[in-house]
């Protein structure tokens, strides 16, 4: 009789610490530390260019003077370029480099093909001071480079 008490009292405690650790399980997520990434595109050509982002039917224009650059700061768990929570609201999913309003490089996200990836200023490993280490950071800077290698990309503007 005593030993079906114990076994009792047992199986009670033990069930009640299952199901305060079902319960306090309930309702959370794991979520990802948010990120600020800052993007800098340092005009390195002679001449001013426009960088324009475009997002489906939407885009934003931003002219960059020779030797200037155009800062872009992005939010989020996996802050990438032009996508994001921003302060000014540039969102897309492809970029044109513009150069004297004739030629120009277009590049895109490659939205199969994992978060960073995609052509120029979408793919951060062509960034000039890319590393792992660097976008593991919680707050970071990548800058990008436009220049001659961008120009030779270039054909005349549709």
């Amino acid at each position: 009789m005593v030993q079906k008490t114990i076994w009792t009292i047992c199986s009670i405690i033990g069930i009640n610490i299952v199901l305060i650790s079902i319960n306090s399980c309930k309702g959370k997520s794991v979520a990802l530390p948010i990120k600020t990434a800052t993007y800098v595109y340092y005009n390195k050509m002679a001449e001013s260019i426009q960088l324009e982002i475009k997002n489906g039917n939407r885009s934003t224009l931003v002219a960059i003077k020779s030797l200037d650059s155009a800062l872009f700061i992005q939010e989020g768990e996996l802050p990438n370029p032009f996508h994001g929570k921003t302060s000014d609201n540039i969102i897309g999913d492809s970029a044109l480099i513009i150069f004297n309003k004739i030629k120009c490089t277009s590049y895109s996200k490659n939205f199969s093909s994992g978060t960073y990836n995609g052509t120029g200023v979408f793919n951060l490993k062509e960034y000039d001071n890319y590393s792992q280490d660097l976008v593991n950071q919680r707050n970071y800077t990548l800058r990008y480079s436009i220049d001659s290698t961008d120009f030779k990309k270039a054909v005349l503007c549709k």
